[in-house]
């Protein structure tokens, strides 16, 4: 038992703390080669799957048509996965000869994966761009994205996401601060070539290397389309000027059903990803075993270890394992408060928002894994439920 919990303890530990730290040392040794050329511009393809986006399209379309970037070498493609708003007539009106802008309509709910998957082999570009609809780019954020592409072997490019609270919310505030350190993770996969997985708002792939995402149960496409470019042998990096600003949910618990989708995506396609754990991929299975699987078993990790203390305390007391489990036990009373000040909407200390926002989130992804596990298709067909949200 005591083997088992220091295992686990040690496993919680490196994935939020060693791992970031080997990922410095690791740089100087293993970064790789990243040609940067601005003078290369070829065709690039804007992919964007949108479903009841009337309050935001208008400004996502101004934003796409003020990108810098040269016209004659940009087209934008919308996939409306059956909007039942006025997404699909705001969008037709703003289309012209002068603006190379297309609408595919589809007329019953298939999922953001299917609608993708369509608009692709309709894409003209060498280079696939996705982006969300709330997600608002900044103006040369294509061409800083689109000039690693000058190096063949890069495969895939990852922009960075800043993602701004917009509720006050000790989830939103909590999701913002963890985003700003998964990004500086990102920046350094980026160097080993290795980012484990794009940032869904703002990255772009090689159209030759886009391959169907799977359909029928949730899933996440920027996961899927790294996972499967990096397992061919090309870089995935990332670029920090290229950059995408979105908002955090409306909903005060709106990024809680975010991961709950997210740890359920994860474990639907868990066999198509193990195969990462594959030594002989070097740094490659280090960092998905470290970045991604350690994290999505992480809710599993947090019961054994706090389980077995118990356990421990009981079979062969110490003064040990009583003190690191006042310590558990105090953070999830935090964690506690922390909920119902946050139903009571005020402020509060920042110990309680790191305790709600940690233990909330692996909550989430256990329940993610439960659905995924019973085999529930939580949304039909991949669906996603829209999350309100400015930009």
């Amino acid at each position: 038992m005591i083997f088992l919990f220091w295992i686990g303890i040690f496993l919680l530990a490196h994935t939020y703390l060693v791992y970031p730290f080997t990922l410095q040392l690791l740089v100087p040794l293993l970064k790789k080669k990243q040609d940067k050329q601005s003078a290369s511009q070829p065709k690039v393809s804007i992919l964007v799957a949108v479903y009841n986006e009337e309050k935001i399209i208008r400004e996502k379309i101004q934003n796409l048509l003020e990108l810098d970037y040269p016209k004659e070498k940009l087209e934008i493609l919308f996939g409306s996965d059956c909007s039942s708003d006025n997404t699909n007539e705001l969008i037709e009106k703003e289309i012209s000869p002068e603006h190379k802008m297309k609408l595919f309509k589809f007329k019953s709910r298939r999922g953001k994966a299917a609608v993708l998957n369509s608009l692709a082999p309709q894409a003209s570009g060498e280079i696939l761009l996705f982006c969300d609809a709330n997600t608002m780019l900044l103006q040369n954020s294509v061409q800083q994205l689109i000039a690693n592409f000058s190096n063949e072997k890069t495969g895939c490019v990852c922009g960075r996401l800043v993602l701004k609270d917009a509720t006050g919310s000790m989830l939103g505030k909590g999701e913002s601060f963890y985003w700003k350190f998964e990004s500086e993770i990102k920046y350094l996969e980026g160097k080993l070539g290795i980012v484990m997985g794009a940032n869904g708002g703002i990255y772009a792939i090689r159209k030759e290397l886009y391959v169907p995402i799977p359909e029928g149960k949730t899933v996440m496409d920027d996961f899927f389309l790294t996972t499967q470019i990096i397992s061919r042998r090309y870089q995935a990096v990332y670029e920090p000027l290229s950059i995408g600003r979105e908002e955090t949910s409306l909903d005060k618990f709106g990024e809680f059903r975010r991961k709950v989708r997210i740890g359920e995506a994860n474990f639907n396609y868990l066999p198509l990803y193990i195969k990462m754990l594959n030594p002989l991929l070097g740094i490659t299975a280090y960092s998905f075993f470290s970045h991604k699987f350690l994290r999505w078993i992480g809710p599993l990790l947090l019961i054994m270890v706090f389980l077995l203390n118990i356990l421990i305390q009981i079979v062969s007391p110490s003064p040990l394992f009583l003190f690191l489990f006042g310590l558990q036990a105090l953070f999830y009373l935090f964690a506690i408060l922390g909920y119902f000040i946050q139903r009571k909407g005020k402020k509060s200390r920042l110990i309680f928002t790191i305790a709600y926002y940690f233990s909330s989130m692996n909550f989430a992804l256990f329940l993610g894994m439960v659905k995924a596990a019973r085999q529930r298709k939580h949304h039909s067909g991949g669906m996603w439920d829209r999350e309100e949200r400015t930009h």
